[in-house]
């Protein structure tokens, strides 16, 4: 073998690992977001666990369709030119004895972490077995399939390499297209981003109004009444089509906030993260024209004395 290739071949046994590496933690982070999306924790939010884990989903299967199509191009090309383990690619054993290495500690990590969870008195619940389970199975079927390829099995039997590449490539497609039906399509994504825009515009403007009645003892006639460009108070519009929301007074102390949402809160790609227990902070919406009915309690917000407006 020529020495001007030694260059190509680092980079190219570099290149391998590398997008070996990224695709491993990619497959896992979008794993673990997955199971944890199936057995949510309990805590004080009410938010849908769906939500909370889809960005991580789609950071890790955009990661996926980038580099483990690589990480195959570039054992296809190492397969292909036949380079041999020996002279200049000293480098090629360092990295997969490293890879070895680390999948190695990271399987013995994943059982100490287990036995030590189950000495502990713990509880092991189904996510916990499943995450471990996950990294068990990744790992050491990298360390497996590393340990065969030092050994030089892999040379010596071709097809059981591209069998096992295609098996490998089909799982993560697989992932990658049940990943999209989990968090749904970039439009169903971009559609929930911004009716949560719409969420925290009727929010911030259902606390203008409510301080326009402390400070004035009534509730504005139109929402025009609540600009202020000294406290820097502005009405939002829709992020999409521009538009005004919708504000009737309805009474003394009544008021509506209306709004046209892209997609039903009650579905998992609903995104508010609201405090249980939070006051008029329902927003709970169905697709379409929505209005939300608000009533001040006075007792509650208070009109402000005049001797406190102009301190």
């Amino acid at each position: 073998m020529e020495t001007t290739s030694a260059p190509k071949n680092f980079f190219l046994q570099l290149g391998i690992i590398a997008t070996l590496y990224i695709s491993t933690i990619s497959f896992l982070s979008f794993i673990f977001d997955l199971i944890n999306a199936a057995f949510p924790q309990n805590n004080p939010y009410s938010y849908y666990p769906e939500d909370l884990y889809s960005g991580g989903m789609r950071l890790a299967i955009s990661s996926l369709i980038v580099i483990f199509p690589l990480f195959i191009w570039l054992s296809r090309i190492y397969r292909k030119n036949s380079i041999s383990m020996s002279g200049e690619n000293k480098v090629r054993k360092w990295l997969l004895f490293l890879t070895l290495f680390l999948t190695g500690a990271a399987v013995a990590t994943d059982l100490i972490v287990l036995i030590n969870t189950f000495l502990n008195g713990e509880d092991i619940t189904a996510s916990f077995i499943l995450k471990v389970l996950a990294v068990f199975v990744v790992c050491s079927a990298i360390f497996v399939f590393y340990l065969k390829d030092i050994s030089g099995y892999w040379n010596a039997n071709q097809k059981k390499a591209t069998i096992f590449g295609y098996v490998v490539s089909a799982i993560v497609a697989l992932s990658i297209i049940g990943g999209f039906f989990y968090i749904g399509s970039p439009t169903t994504v971009r559609n929930q981003s911004q009716d949560a825009t719409r969420q925290s515009d009727l929010s911030t403007i259902q606390w203008q109004i409510v301080d326009f009645y402390q400070q004035k003892g009534r509730l504005p006639g139109t929402l025009d009444e609540v600009k202020d460009p000294i406290s820097g108070n502005t009405i939002p519009v829709d992020p999409n089509t521009g538009a005004a929301y919708e504000y009737q007074k309805t009474g003394a102390l009544t008021f509506s906030l209306c709004a046209t949402f892209a997609t039903d809160s009650s579905s998992k790609f609903s995104s508010p993260i609201v405090p249980q227990g939070s006051l008029n902070e329902n927003w709970n919406h169905s697709a379409g024209h929505t209005c939300f009915a608000r009533t001040i309690d006075p007792e509650r917000y208070p009109v402000y004395s005049k001797g406190i407006q102009n301190q």
